[in-house]
């Protein structure tokens, strides 16, 4: 699978414009960064390989995707949905290898990527370059808009979404910091905007939001972000900010 972290620092992933990559959220697949159109059961087939961290057998995969029906009946439903996507994406788009079914080695998942660029974020301060933080924006609304149910074919996607979800704010805040640390106030805050935004009570997200405008010595903007957390925060959870953040405001 491609290294969506080897070019932190650098341009673009190899995935943002190359490659094919699955986004877990909605099941959407893209190759050298064009839309390819599949229908629900093979959008299926291929998240259900996606978020697995090994191979899966054929009995294994029938029984997650379709457990309503006979284990013959599933099997054979499982390999034709397999064989239509490769017919559409490529024929290394699913593999077949000793262990069962898995991704071709030039497959990315958002999933996966999202995760090793935000470690690899927390590690290194290194100013990412503007096409890179631009991807990994992408990246990050991707793993976050929640999707719907159009993959989801048992209990088993719930779980998957709420990671993706919760990773993709991860690595917002992860490239918002990233930002602010390499001087790019404006940046930082916009993305920090953007997270607020979708979650009023992101108290890190705030943070970034109040750094970014003291930074710029926008003090007035500063306390009327405060505030506006401050609001909603007793709005939603009957809390307060906390008081690393009231002494923030305070210096």
């Amino acid at each position: 699978m491609l290294d969506p972290s080897s070019s932190l620092s650098g341009a673009a992933p190899r995935w943002a414009a190359s490659g094919t990559l699955i986004r877990v959220a909605d099941g959407t697949v893209t190759c050298c960064g064009r839309p390819v159109e599949l229908s629900r059961r093979e959008r299926s087939v291929a998240t259900a390989i996606a978020v697995q961290s090994r191979p899966l057998q054929t009995d294994q995969l029938a029984r997650l995707l379709f457990p309503d029906r006979d284990d013959d009946e599933a099997a054979k439903m499982m390999k034709v949905y397999v064989y239509r996507a490769r017919q559409r994406v490529g024929p290394d788009f699913i593999v077949r290898t000793c262990g069962g079914y898995a991704l071709g080695p030039n497959v990315t998942v958002d999933l996966h990527a999202g995760r090793l660029a935000q470690e690899r974020l927390t590690r290194s301060d290194a100013p990412l370059h503007a096409d890179e933080r631009r991807a990994l924006l992408e990246l990050a609304r991707g793993l976050r808009c929640g999707g719907d149910d159009a993959a989801a074919e048992g209990e088993w996607w719930e779980a998957i979404l709420q990671r993706a979800v919760r990773l993709g704010r991860d690595l917002g805040i992860a490239v918002a910091r990233n930002a602010l640390t390499s001087g790019d106030t404006r940046g930082a805050a916009a993305i920090a905007l953007e997270l607020t935004y979708e979650d009023a009570s992101d108290e890190s997200a705030w943070e970034l939001l109040i750094r970014a405008k003291l930074l710029e010595g926008d003090h007035r903007e500063a306390i009327r972000s405060f505030r506006s957390y401050e609001k909603a925060l007793a709005s939603d959870l009957g809390a307060a900010p906390s008081s690393y953040l009231r002494d923030l405001i305070a210096r």
